[in-house]
């Protein structure tokens, strides 16, 4: 995310909420830059540490519901921790595809702040654990990663729980109940950890925000004066007159700043019809 780049609202009081210490729930489109609501604040967060030993244990936990969203936030981590290599933060995935050992890794694609099995998490965990609920379970009650807790005690500070949405009826008391005992687990009380989540826009009105403030307020252990719901909203783009269909050379256009490709590309009678699309 480069300094040119500036934040939409609701990424802006996303970061907003976290330097105040609140816990928040993030409800906005697919495609909203979501992820950059609860990454930016904690990976800001995890270098404040003067102490190289703090970062010795889990600090921050990424809770996915699918595999395939845990191995598409590979990417942004690496990009994310290229910078912050001096300061020892790590991070892994951890599911049912995490090889036992260093033997069975995949080193071509391995971050080089990537920890890529089993062995390696529980001999040294990272301070960023990326899993699934499952896997959560798991490493709750399975003797062969108790190493992992015990050198996290105290440590957790993040807890991130991504598409609350899919989480209804049963499964919210349930995942509410596992956040809980994880706290337990790593030995902090609900007022150490902040709660960050993200929602695919559900509903609007105060009744929607008000039920997505008590989840996630049950979840984190907090009051709900300490919780927010922070909602992305989409402004509709006026666009101009439509103008003549020209070629489009991706090679020229890839070389123009924005204000350049808005002359060409709003008028542009195929991107408005596929704006139109769109919306």
């Amino acid at each position: 995310m480069p300094r040119s780049l500036h934040p939409w609202t609701h990424q802006l009081n996303s970061w907003n909420a976290a330097a105040q210490g609140l816990s928040y729930l993030v409800s906005s489109r697919t495609g909203s830059g979501k992820t950059e609501c609860f990454m930016i604040p904690m990976l800001n967060d995890l270098p404040s540490y003067p102490s190289t030993d703090m970062l010795s244990g889990v600090q921050a936990i990424l809770i996915y519901p699918l595999n395939a969203l845990i191995e598409s936030q590979r990417e942004r981590l690496a990009a994310w921790t290229a910078n912050l290599q001096d300061h020892n933060i790590k991070f892994a995935l951890y599911n049912g595809l995490t090889p036992e050992s260093s033997w069975y890794e995949d080193r071509s694609r391995l971050a080089p702040a990537e920890i890529g099995n089993r062995r390696d998490i529980r001999n040294a965990p990272p301070a960023i654990l990326v899993t699934n609920v499952t896997m959560l379970e798991y490493l709750l009650l399975r003797a062969k990663d108790r190493p992992i807790l015990e050198q996290s005690q105290g440590k957790l500070r993040w807890m991130v729980l991504d598409e609350v949405h899919g989480y209804i009826g049963s499964q919210a008391a349930e995942i509410a109940l596992l956040l809980r005992r994880v706290r337990a687990a790593f030995g902090v009380n609900p007022d150490q950890v902040r709660l960050m989540a993200t929602s695919a826009t559900i509903g609007e009105g105060e009744s929607v925000k008000r039920n997505l403030q008590c989840f996630i307020a049950d979840s984190a252990g907090h009051n709900e004066s300490c919780v927010r719901v922070i909602e992305g909203r989409t402004v509709k783009s006026e666009l101009p007159l439509t103008g003549d269909d020209t070629p489009l050379e991706p090679t020229v256009l890839s070389e123009l700043d924005p204000t350049q490709l808005w002359k060409i590309l709003a008028p542009h009678p195929r991107i408005q019809k596929l704006k139109q699309r769109e919306l």
